[in-house]
């Protein structure tokens, strides 16, 4: 019976299709940023996905300015240049998947390097499921602990 309701969830989270999507404001997005770019005159950005299992058979699209960069799936990473100013920072799970997402603005500056991490998760109870996403912004030193054991994601195709 347990499974059964288990199975019953998740197709309903699957009819649902749409998931809420969060639109944050990075307050202070040099905070954490190193001093540094892989791209001349430009700003580099990173997102990590973590190891949670939620979505786990999905890739979440990355979208800078509603375009797309690529998708990440679990324990892979995309990083990409920005122009400075100010831009919409967006990773969303499909619409079948019904996790969270994330649509931030920030403001960059040329020459440096910014890291997100985004971890989707499903957490089962009696009778219940709940799924979150958390998207942190992260230091130099924990991406580049993250990049020894991630792979580097494909960049979409213009």
């Amino acid at each position: 019976m347990k499974r059964l309701t288990v199975v019953a969830v998740l197709i309903s989270v699957f009819v649902a299709g749409c998931a809420p999507i969060a639109t944050v404001r990075v307050l202070e997005p040099d905070r954490f940023a190193a001093n540094e770019s892989k791209f001349p005159d430009r700003a580099t950005i990173f997102v990590f996905r973590g190891t949670g299992g939620g979505g786990a058979v999905f890739s979440f699209p990355v979208t800078l300015d509603q375009t797309k960069i690529g998708a990440i799936s679990r324990k892979q990473y995309i990083a990409f240049p920005a122009t400075a100013g100010t831009h919409w920072l967006s990773v969303v799970c499909p619409s079948i998947c019904g996790m969270p997402g994330y649509k931030i603005s920030l403001d960059v500056s040329a020459g440096k390097t910014y890291y997100f991490m985004i971890e989707p998760n499903v957490t089962f109870g009696y009778n219940n499921m709940t799924s979150s996403t958390n998207l942190t912004q992260i230091d130099k030193p924990f991406a580049d602990k993250l990049m020894l054991t991630y792979q580097v994601a494909e960049p979409a195709t213009p």
